[in-house]
């Protein structure tokens, strides 16, 4: 066979290889590519919350709780509080529970400085404090302590499940764990 003839089929033969080669790599990439990704998991860890205290809100004496939150990423946290799903953590076993009475955030917005702290209430405008406001308006330190107390005794003692809340903020999948702080501590 003439050189040329035998350049020419090899030159071919290694055209064709490559062609395949690219057309295998372009389809294992477009398949790799157009898997479902699994979601990140959920961490509790990024934004943490501390309980300070409850209290009542508005007219209709409702319960209102105050929680320290504290942002451990290297990011600000901003979100509109509508986005956020919160629900009602149940003891023993911390089911959670939604759509038995709203619980929202006061604030419309929260926004949490990279490693800072900031206070936000949450609310449950569905349950009312039976006691009434018993501070006069012109109340002390003392007087709003022994209220908070008598607030959180009879959160303690009407709500005996109730565990804490947990927010969920889907688009950064954290989950904002808000401890009970108002249960009496168990003495052994």
């Amino acid at each position: 066979m003439a050189p040329w003839k035998q350049l020419l089929l090899k030159s071919l033969g290694v055209g064709i290889g490559i062609g395949v080669g690219l057309a295998m790599s372009i389809a294992f990439y477009a398949w790799y590519s157009s898997r479902p990704k699994p979601p990140k998991p959920w961490d509790a860890n990024a934004i943490t919350a501390t309980f300070e205290h409850a209290d009542t809100n508005g007219e209709n004496h409702h319960l209102r709780f105050l929680y320290s939150i504290e942002n451990h990423t290297d990011l600000d946290y901003k979100i509109d509080a509508a986005n956020l799903r919160v629900s009602a953590v149940i003891a023993p076993d911390n089911s959670l529970l939604s759509g038995a009475g709203q619980v929202k955030f006061q604030d419309e917005n929260v926004f949490l400085p990279a490693k800072q702290r900031v206070l936000v209430l949450l609310e449950m405008p569905d349950y009312a404090y039976p006691g009434g406001d018993v501070l006069p308006h012109g109340d002390t330190a003392e007087e709003r302590k022994k209220y908070r107390d008598a607030v959180q005794k009879y959160i303690s003692d009407d709500f005996p499940r109730l565990n804490g809340f947990a927010a969920y903020d889907e688009i950064n999948r954290y989950r904002i764990n808000f401890p009970s702080g108002w249960k009496p501590a168990k003495s052994n």
